[in-house]
């Protein structure tokens, strides 16, 4: 079951993904975090970059690939570079899990693609990361809930340390100013600028606190 058919069942309080939340209307979605992919290969194969050479897209596209299932971690950027491209890699494997990719490609069935944050030098060696950013476009993770939610103290305090609000004060990119804070009928109010995601019970803003 996906994440979408979760919140869809009120099986979930708050739901973080990168693929396709903001595209969900039910749904308030706040940017959290970029992240970008790289390559994946094992020692002594010939896309290492002893160099410092910058890897293309078409001598990727050279050898099987693996990586993950369509519409999960970022695959959406990765399958537009290669069109953009006018390519058409081969996908030997797809999986859902980055560990499960790493052992594929330490087994020498492909060529990995998995986020960066998933791959750690020492855990991870042998095997040889490869910069990419310069290939997919960076991936933005969000976090969303139910526009029709009540949340909870615990909910907000979660929100507020996973996508805290900006330094400066102001609502989190992204974020719009609120649009009728509960506690005050207000709009744009003190009560929604002081605390950065407000999620009022009768209609939404992205402002922070609990009503």
């Amino acid at each position: 079951m996906n994440l979408q058919q979760l919140r869809s069942l009120r099986e979930a309080d708050i739901g973080i993904a990168t693929e396709a939340l903001a595209q969900h209307a039910s749904l308030a979605t706040l940017p959290c975090y970029r992240w970008t992919h790289l390559v994946l290969v094992p020692p002594g194969h010939p896309l290492e970059r002893p160099g410092g050479a910058e890897l293309t897209l078409r001598e990727l596209a050279a050898y099987p690939l693996i990586s993950y299932e369509p519409g999960f971690t970022g695959r959406s950027h990765i399958d537009a570079a290669f069109v953009a491209a006018g390519l058409r890699p081969e996908f030997a494997l797809v999986a859902m899990d980055a560990d499960v990719i790493k052992t594929y490609v330490r087994l020498g069935l492909g060529v990995g693609i998995i986020a960066a944050v998933a791959f750690d030098p020492q855990r991870d060696a042998p095997l040889q990361a490869l910069e990419a950013r310069h290939l997919f476009e960076p991936n933005l993770t969000r976090l969303a809930v139910r526009r029709d939610a009540l949340l909870r103290d615990v909910d907000y305090a979660f929100i507020a340390a996973f996508a805290p609000p900006d330094p400066a004060g102001q609502p989190h990119a992204g974020a719009r100013a609120g649009s009728c804070c509960s506690r005050c009928s207000a709009t744009a109010c003190a009560c929604t600028r002081s605390s950065g995601i407000a999620i009022a019970s009768q209609c939404w803003a992205l402002s922070i606190g609990p009503m």
